[in-house]
């Protein structure tokens, strides 16, 4: 006799079934064969599971409890990445920084390439770019969907700034006394105005040598700059992903960001390089919402990449202008000329306009940010990362409204923020050009209090301060009346207008800047302190008034 095992209602687990079972029973059958066969058998015999009890199929409880198990583990698992994803405190020995110079050396070749193309050599090459270290200076937080050029041109331009201003001014004063020792030639005569003097004959003689030298002095700084020594830059330890995490070792990369948290809790500040992309990916988001809870006192600044692109957009059209102010006004300088010579702004204007819909789109992204929005390349990370939000902030709609609230107010403080640097950067082309009649008053035999009242007036007056000026007016303009592109003939007919409106200002300031030269050293001491007033002023208001 050998018993069958029969699967009855109350073993598939359903409730309905098992409220109407009955006592288990068990069938017995037998066949001829089977009448003389030993009822006992040994222990050994009966030790070992015959073949019909090894393809027995296991029931659904069973089952369940063995399911019930492996979703314990899991969820185990999944418990302890979730801790380790907030958890703020990271070994020592993860920690490593590459310097921000050395982050856009080669032309910003680690910025320009994706990751995913390169071979595995390639990327563990990537991680021998980074050293050991104990903190960051920055933390860089943005997207790989954004090209990598305006990366570089945002970083370029933001370490280099100071080194550029130095540039021009050794170039400046290089070229200034070459000219003056009469090493370097002279292509024409201008007849600069200063008190009480006038030139005698064709002019003073004057050449291109001055704009030159700035503009050269600038396109070899920025080649120059990622190559500075540490001893000449602040500290720039930053954590770029593609270089601070191993890229190549699924397992180390898992490590690292995991540990995203530990290295945001060890950086002064994070660096945001905004593209319009940004707020929609989900890594970029929980950053942001970790530095705040891991590391309260450090520095949030937002960084749009169409700052920069601006900034070098004006310098590089600054200097067309100069030079092209110059080659006419060494035949027949007048008021014409000058009109003439700032004709090419349309386009800078057009093109400024154009860049500053970036600024519209981040004031909207951040206006109507939604975390359910945001999207993440991998289903799973998305579940931790949601979670480790919703374990800092409460609940998903908490964190929402932090974003469009205090985030927001605090994101736009820099955001909006143009550099003073920046803007002295911008003028340098145009101080340039009216130093090359500065220093034709030197060569021409000019008294020094003539000299010294063009300096005053002409220079610093209406080429430094007012000019300064009005770039930015000129931003200010372009950020409130950025180019939306609805109506084409509106969208033109502004440019034209904030050109007219900047134009009109800088040519009142030339003409301010000329008559008090020629009237006394006491009324240009007055024009130079009311531009430089009137500079003052105009920045803090605007950026009050958040427009710049």
């Amino acid at each position: 006799m050998i018993p069958i095992p029969t699967l009855l209602p109350a073993e598939c687990g359903c409730s309905s079934c098992a409220a109407d079972s009955q006592p288990p029973k068990e069938v017995v059958t037998a066949g001829p064969e089977l009448e003389e066969a030993p009822v006992l058998k040994e222990a050994s015999e009966a030790s070992q599971p015959s073949q019909a009890d090894a393809l027995t199929p296991v029931s659904p409880r069973s089952l369940l409890r063995m399911i019930t198990d492996d979703s314990v583990v899991d969820f185990s698992i999944k418990s302890e990445r979730l801790e380790t994803l907030t958890n703020p405190k990271i070994e020592q020995g993860m920690i490593r920084a590459i310097t921000l110079r050395k982050s856009i050396r080669q032309m910003g070749r680690l910025w320009r390439r994706p990751l995913l193309p390169m071979p595995e050599e390639r990327l563990t090459d990537l991680y021998e770019w980074s050293r050991p270290a104990e903190e960051y200076d920055y933390f860089l937080s943005h997207t790989w969907e954004t090209w990598g050029g305006l990366k570089y041109i945002s970083l370029l331009m933001h370490s280099s700034h100071r080194f550029l201003l130095g540039c021009w001014l050794s170039a400046v004063v290089l070229c200034w006394c070459f000219c003056l020792l009469d090493l370097l030639p002279t292509f024409g005569h201008v007849n600069p105005e200063a008190l009480d003097w006038w030139a005698e004959g064709e002019g003073c003689p004057t050449g291109p040598w001055i704009i030159c030298s700035g503009f050269i002095s600038v396109i070899v700084g920025l080649l120059l700059a990622p190559y500075l020594p540490d001893s000449c830059s602040r500290s720039d330890q930053c954590f770029m992903d593609a270089v601070c995490i191993h890229q190549a070792d699924p397992e180390k990369k898992r490590q690292g960001i995991d540990a995203i948290a530990g290295f945001l809790s060890v950086s002064r500040q994070l660096r945001i390089l905004w593209s319009p992309s940004y707020l929609s990916r989900l890594w970029c988001v929980f950053e942001i919402a970790a530095y705040r809870k891991v590391n309260s006192r450090g520095q949030v600044v937002l960084a749009p990449l169409f700052l920069e692109r601006m900034v070098l957009l004006t310098l590089i059209f600054s200097y067309a202008i100069a030079g092209l102010l110059w080659t006419l006004g060494v035949q027949s300088y007048n008021d014409t000329i000058y009109a003439l010579s700032l004709s090419p702004m349309l386009l800078l204007i057009h093109a400024l306009r154009r860049n500053a819909t970036g600024k519209t789109k981040l004031f909207e992204e951040l206006d109507h940010f939604e975390l359910t929005e945001t999207h993440c390349s991998l289903n799973s990370d998305r579940e931790f990362v949601l979670g480790a939000i919703e374990t800092w902030y409460g609940s998903r709609e908490a964190f929402t409204s932090y974003v469009r609230g205090p985030l927001r107010q605090e994101l736009l403080q820099s955001a909006t923020k143009v550099s003073t640097l920046y803007v002295l950067l911008m003028v340098t082309p145009a101080v340039s050009g009216m130093l090359e009649d500065h220093l034709a008053l030197w060569k021409g035999g000019a008294p020094f209090h003539g000299v010294l009242t063009h300096f005053m007036g002409r220079v610093l007056g209406s080429y430094a301060f007012w000019i300064a000026f009005c770039v930015r007016m000129l931003i200010s303009l372009c950020f409130f009346f950025a180019a939306t592109r609805r109506w084409l003939i509106l969208d033109y007919l502004l440019t034209c207008c904030i050109h007219l409106t900047v134009c009109a200002m800088a040519f009142a300031g030339d003409l301010a800047g000329r008559r008090v030269s020629r009237s006394s050293l006491w009324l240009t001491a007055g024009w130079m302190c009311f531009a430089a007033a009137s500079l003052v002023v105009f920045t803090y208001l605007a950026r009050k008034a958040c427009k710049v």
